[in-house]
């Protein structure tokens, strides 16, 4: 079918139609492969992920069902609490938890520079900056 260390969504797609029993194997034997590569820090993490994934796929009703379950899930982990989203948010305003103030830091306002427009010399072979839009 393919290289052991090659994924080609077409034949597995065909097998998926033709025997999904081997494909439920092939899958399974993929998956733990790939897991097997992941340092053990994350490892645990990701096959507990996975566990949620399969159990998901057994209790639908339809592939769809699964889909949009885990689907569900994958968003609820970005945007729910404790998840990716929050996480950004507390880097970009400094609100993690064990800052002293709740409160988003107020950003100075950045600096003006002169811009030099480059038009402007190519047209009058000028040396001197142009003005300012404001």
């Amino acid at each position: 079918m393919e290289r052991r260390d090659e994924f080609i969504f077409d034949d597995w797609a065909k097998l998926a139609q033709s025997d999904i029993r081997a494909f439920e194997l092939k899958r399974i034997e993929y998956i733990h492969r790939y897991l097997e590569q992941i340092p053990e820090r994350y490892r645990q993490r990701l096959l507990k992920i996975q566990w949620r994934i399969d159990a998901e796929r057994k209790l639908a009703s339809s592939p769809m069902l699964a889909c949009l379950k885990i689907y569900s899930q994958m968003w609820h982990s970005f945007c729910g609490p404790g998840g990716l989203s929050q996480h950004l948010n507390e880097l970009v305003y400094c609100t993690h938890p064990a800052a002293t103030s709740t409160e988003p830091v107020k950003h100075t306002k950045r600096p003006r520079a002169n811009v030099i427009y480059l038009n402007h010399f190519r047209a009058n072979n000028s040396r001197h900056n142009a003005p300012h839009p404001d």
